[in-house]
C-alpha cells in the first residue's frame, strides 16, 4: 500500500470519527438542555405550589 492511499484512508477515518463524536456531541447538549429546561419547570411549579397554595 503507497503512502499516498495510506494517507487518504487515514483522512478519511479521521473525517468520519469526526462526524461520529459531532453527532454524538450534539446528542448530548440536546438531552441535557431538555434535561434543563424539565427541571427548570419542575422547580417554578413546585415553588408556585408552595407560595400560592390555596387555603
Amino acid at each position: 500500500m503507497s503512502t499516498a492511499t495510506l494517507n487518504k484512508n487515514i483522512s478519511r477515518s479521521r473525517a468520519i470519527i469526526t462526524s461520529f463524536f459531532n453527532v454524538f456531541n450534539f446528542s448530548i447538549e440536546e438531552a441535557s438542555s431538555e434535561f434543563s429546561k424539565e427541571m427548570e419547570n419542575n422547580t417554578i411549579q413546585s415553588f408556585n405550589n408552595v407560595m400560592y397554595k390555596k387555603e
